[in-house]
């Protein structure tokens, strides 16, 4: 039975239009150490990602989903921006994410979807709500089987 942290953080973009993140490396980094600390997290491996490729992060959520047994835990913890393509499917972006092109330069909800649902570690999602600065109003996406005006 082992508990492994996936923590994905991307800061920096080289896309003009994705504006810069201050928080995502240092709360990784945070987080990974007190999930690290055996009196209170207690987990056996945090990966961190900072700053990596979309493939890069795909191999990695791969890797670690496939390795996972029944009994495992597994927190994956992914702090971007996130960007929905034309037809309203959510991305999370990269360092080289283009807007422009999602498919091939970011990491695509439904592949992390699809990895978790092959994971034989029981099933456990604790989603956290997105941050919303002050003045902005939060977005959901589109509830299945409702038209979008």
């Amino acid at each position: 039975m082992s508990r492994v942290a996936l923590l994905i953080a991307t800061t920096d973009y080289i896309d003009s239009g994705l504006r810069r993140l201050r928080s995502p490396a240092s709360d990784a980094r945070r987080l990974g150490a007190l999930l690290e600390d055996k009196t209170i997290g207690y987990f056996d491996r945090v990966i961190p990602l900072v700053n990596d490729s979309k493939a890069e992060i795909e191999e990695h959520i791969e890797r670690v989903l496939r390795d996972l047994g029944p009994n495992d835990t597994l927190l994956l913890y992914v702090s971007c921006h996130g960007i929905r393509d034309k037809h309203g499917r959510l991305f999370f972006t990269t360092l080289r994410t283009k807007r422009d092109l999602p498919e091939s330069t970011a990491i695509s909800a439904r592949f992390i979807e699809e990895q978790m649902s092959r994971c034989r570690a029981r099933p456990r999602t604790h989603p956290l709500p997105p941050r919303v600065r002050p003045g902005q109003r939060a977005r959901s996406a589109p509830r299945p089987g409702r038209r979008q005006r």
